[in-house]
C-alpha cells in the first residue's frame, strides 16, 4: 500500500462495491478473498485495491463461479500473460471435449472457469452455443459430466440476470424446447439469458409441453404474454405451432431454430422469428 493511498471503512467499501457487510466479513473469513487494514481498535480498512478485488470477485459470483474458487481464479488472472490469454484464441472448445473424454471432473471445472472468467457475453454464449452442437452427438455419460459443471453455472448467471425484475409487473415468457434433444437444457438456459437480458422473465419449461389447452392454461396461471420454443437438432415442429398461433392470436410467439424463416408462421404478426446462428 502506497502513504496516500485512500483508506475506507467497512460500511463505505460495501457501499461502494454493492456487497453485504456479512457477506464480505464472510468471504475474509472462510475464503481469505482479501486481507483488510487493521487499527490499532481493530476496526477494518480497505484500499482501493481492495475494491477492484471486490467487484472482480462479485463479477465472477455472478458468472457462476463459487466463491470457494474465486481467490485462486483472480490469482491465476493476474499471473497469466495477457498475450497469451484472448480468450477467442483459445480452442477451449477441443479443450472441454478433451476433459470430457479424460472424464476428468476437476479439470472440467478449472476449464470452464477460465470461460466464464475471461469471456464477454457475446463470447461465452457463442462458445457454449458451439459446445451444444458439438456435445450433441456424445454419450450419454459425456452429456451427463459437462451438465454438472456447466448447468448450475448457467442457472446462477439466470438468477442475477432476472434478480432485478419485478415478478408482479414485468413481461413474462413461457420458454420450452420444441424436441426433447439431450443437450436443449443448455440451449434452453442461453436463450432465457438472452430473454432476461430484454428484460423478460423467462419461465422454463424443461419438457415440451405439446398439448393446446394444457399449454394454454400453464401460460393463462403463470400471466405470461406469450411462449417461445427452442428447436436445436431436429426441425421445428411446423404443424403444432402453426394450429397453436392461429387458435391464440393475441399471444406472442418466439421460436429460435437453426433453419430460414417458416413461411406459414412468418406471415402471422405474433411470429417472431430467431436465428440460433446468429443470436449466438
Amino acid at each position: 500500500m502506497k502513504a496516500n493511498d485512500a483508506l475506507y471503512p467497512i460500511r463505505e467499501i460495501c457501499r461502494i462495491a454493492g456487497v453485504n457487510p456479512i457477506t464480505l466479513r464472510a468471504w475474509e473469513r472462510r475464503y481469505g478473498l482479501i486481507e483488510p487494514i487493521r487499527t490499532e481498535s481493530g476496526h477494518r480498512l480497505y484500499t482501493q485495491e481492495h475494491i477492484d478485488q471486490i467487484k472482480a470477485a462479485i463479477k465472477l459470483t455472478e458468472q457462476g463461479i463459487p466463491i470457494s474458487q474465486v481467490k485462486q481464479l483472480l490469482v491465476n488472472q493476474n499471473a497469466r500473460n495477457p498475450l497469451t490469454t484472448n480468450i477467442e484464441e483459445l480452442d477451449l472448445i477441443a479443450q472441454i471435449k478433451q476433459v470430457l473424454s479424460e472424464y476428468d471432473l476437476a479439470k472440467l471445472s478449472n476449464t470452464l472457469d477460465l470461460l466464464f472468467a475471461d469471456a464477454d457475453e457475446t463470447t461465452l454464449n457463442h462458445n457454449l452455443r458451439i459446445l451444444v452442437l458439438e456435445t450433441g452427438n456424445l454419450s450419454r455419460e459425456y452429456l451427463a459430466l459437462l451438465e454438472t459443471q456447466l448447468l448450475p453455472r448457467l442457472y446462477t448467471r439466470l438468477r442475477f440476470a432476472t434478480r432485478h425484475l419485478s415478478l408482479s409487473t414485468c413481461r413474462k415468457i413461457w420458454l420450452q424446447p420444441d424436441s426433447s434433444n439431450t443437450s436443449d437444457e443448455i440451449l434452453l438456459l442461453l436463450v432465457a439469458l438472452y430473454f432476461a437480458h430484454q428484460g423478460i422473465y423467462p419461465v422454463l419449461h424443461l419438457l415440451p409441453e405439446i398439448d393446446n389447452q394444457a399449454l394454454f392454461n400453464g401460460l393463462q396461471k403463470l400471466r405470461c404474454e406469450g411462449i417461445a420454443v427452442v428447436a436445436n437438432q431436429k426441425p421445428l415442429n411446423v404443424t403444432l405451432w402453426d394450429i397453436w398461433t392461429d387458435s391464440h392470436k393475441s399471444l406472442e410467439f418466439y421460436y429460435f431454430v437453426n433453419e430460414d424463416p417458416v413461411i406459414d408462421l412468418d406471415r402471422k404478426l405474433q411470429c417472431h422469428y430467431f436465428n440460433l446462428n446468429q443470436v449466438f
